[in-house]
Formats: structure tokens, C-alpha cells, sequence
């Protein structure tokens, strides 16, 4: 598998070569993952391939008013469509890994009611990565992909120059990531217990960004000081990662038995959805301790130092 950017950017450069370097590398892995991708064999390959993606999307969104904005609309769009081709093949990959471990919680005889779920996971599954496969035979697909890689390949300044085109990529890389920090901090302490679901949905997609962004321009920082900030997000988007798998799951459930006529079957799929939904609870009370972890008086003064204190230019 490939999912290290292993980027080295020079400071000095400017934010249009930086980020032209992000997205060709993101490229490169997307490349190197989509024969196993399409092969299906291997879950990992479509993982990584799917993060690409997302990164790339994220690169395109979050570092604006550096490339033309017709071109980032035009590629942000087909980058949605892909990444939302590869959501329903994930999903599943993701639930049938972890249906063992979910079953452990319920008694014998429920597992063995839950063959008809295995087999029509395993068949969605199938049927999800056929349209996937199908779309990337395309030669409309496999052009834009051309088009993509030349458009990064340009090494023509932007003109006219947008307002980030030319800055410095330091002070450009230190003020995204203190914004995204500050609005992770803002999500986080607005969560309370009664607060809903979807609070901690937005949050996870935030820390993600921030995620991003930091692994983005990490050469450009010491190693060691950003490498202990990312493990310290790591570890609030673990639980928030776990939860939201939990709730994607729950959802799956419903809808099969909405669609099952095996009342065995749905009886059982009740029973796990109670079990998830009490795993949910519980993740959720970690929260607290993870996102405190997380905005430590620490940590805050680390981001301070690493990205405004030594911002430049």
C-alpha cells in the first residue's frame, strides 16, 4: 500500500508550486492504489485509494485563492463523484471486517440468524464495487484523469495571480492550520451529553481537515513536535471514527430489515442494533476525556508556537 505524501517543501516556495506538488503526489498514490482497488481483494487498497481522494478534495477546498477557481471546481467535481462511487464499497468492507466482533455480543443462536445479513452485505458489497470498476474503465474517466495530471504539470504561474497564488507556503501552511485548529477547538467545547449526533459528525469532519492539512505541510515543520500533535489528534478522531462507524452501521441494519422478509433474521439484526447503540453510548462518554486530551493547555501551546509564532512572509 502507498499512503505517504513524503513531501519535502522548500519554505520559500510559493503556495502554487507547493500545492501543485500536494495534488500530484496525492495522484501518484491515488494511481498506485487503483489496480487493487479494482481487484477488490484487498480492502486496504481501497482504503487508501478513497483517502487520496478525500485528501485531494480537501487540498482543493481548504487552500483557496491559489489555482483558478474554474479548475478547482471542474476537478472538485469529479473528485466528489469518484469518492462518492468508493462511500458504499467502504461502508461494507468496513461492517463486514468488523461483523465477527460485533456478533461476539450476542448469543449463538442470533449468529447463526444472521447468515441472511452476511450474504446480503457481501452481495451490496459486489454490487457497489461493479459500478465503481465500471466507471473507472470509462474513457471519460481515464481522460480527465490525463487532463488532471497535465494541469499539475504545468509549471506556467498562475495569471492573473489570485490572491494566496504567490505567497510564501509557510505563512500560507501556519495560518490554515491555526484557522482549522481553532475551529476543531470551537466544535469541540460546544459539545455537551445532550448535544446531537450530528455536532460530533461535523466535528470529526473538521479534525479530518486539520488532519490533512498538517500532513500536508508537515516537512516543513520540526519532525518530531508535529509528528506529537498529529498522534494527538489521532487519538480524538479514533473515538470519533468509532462512533460514526457505529452510527453508519446501525443505519445499514435498519434498511436491510426494512427490505428482509426472514423474521429470524430481523430479530437478530434488532438485537445487534441495540448492541451498537449501546457500544455508541459508551464511545461517546470517552469523548470528553479524548477532546480534553486533545485541547490540552499543552497542546494549544504547541500549535501556537509551531504554526503562528514562526509564521513568515
Amino acid at each position: 500500500y502507498t499512503t505517504r505524501l513524503n513531501l519535502f517543501l522548500d519554505p520559500e516556495m510559493s503556495a502554487e508550486d507547493a500545492l501543485k506538488q500536494i495534488l500530484l503526489r496525492l495522484l501518484e498514490i491515488m494511481q498506485q492504489n487503483a489496480a487493487g482497488a479494482v481487484r477488490g481483494m484487498d480492502t486496504e487498497f481501497m482504503h487508501d485509494y478513497r483517502v487520496s481522494i478525500r485528501k485531494t478534495r480537501s487540498a482543493l477546498t481548504q487552500i483557496n485563492n491559489v489555482l483558478p477557481k474554474g479548475s478547482i471546481a471542474r476537478f472538485n467535481k469529479f473528485f466528489a463523484g469518484l469518492g462518492k462511487l468508493t462511500t458504499p464499497v467502504r461502508d461494507l468492507d468496513v461492517f463486514l471486517l468488523k461483523l465477527d466482533s460485533y456478533q461476539d455480543d450476542l448469543k449463538k443462536s442470533a449468529r447463526i440468524q444472521l447468515q441472511p445479513l452476511r450474504e446480503h452485505l457481501t452481495q451490496a458489497r459486489i454490487t457497489a464495487q461493479k459500478k465503481f470498476v465500471e466507471t473507472l474503465k470509462t474513457a471519460e474517466h481515464r481522460q480527465t484523469i490525463r487532463e488532471w495530471r497535465e494541469f499539475l504539470m504545468n509549471t506556467e504561474p498562475t495569471t492573473p495571480a489570485l490572491e494566496n497564488t504567490g505567497r510564501k507556503v509557510h505563512a500560507l501552511a501556519g495560518e490554515h492550520i491555526w484557522n482549522m485548529y481553532q475551529l476543531a477547538l470551537e466544535e469541540g467545547n460546544a459539545i455537551t451529553d445532550d448535544t446531537e449526533a450530528e455536532a460530533l459528525h461535523e466535528l470529526r469532519k473538521t479534525c479530518k481537515k486539520l488532519r490533512y492539512l498538517m500532513e500536508f505541510f508537515q516537512s516543513l515543520y520540526p519532525a518530531r513536535e508535529i509528528r506529537e500533535l498529529i498522534q494527538a489528534l489521532k487519538g480524538l478522531q479514533d473515538n470519533l471514527g468509532e462512533f460514526n462507524d457505529l452510527h453508519v452501521h446501525v443505519q445499514i441494519l435498519k434498511k436491510f430489515i426494512k427490505q428482509n422478509s426472514d423474521k429470524a433474521a430481523n430479530k437478530a439484526c434488532k438485537r445487534m442494533i441495540q448492541s451498537l447503540e449501546q457500544r455508541q453510548v459508551k464511545t461517546r462518554n470517552r469523548f470528553a476525556e479524548r477532546f480534553a486530551a486533545f485541547a490540552s493547555d499543552d497542546n494549544r501551546s504547541e500549535f501556537k508556537e509551531l504554526f503562528v509564532d514562526t509564521k513568515q512572509g
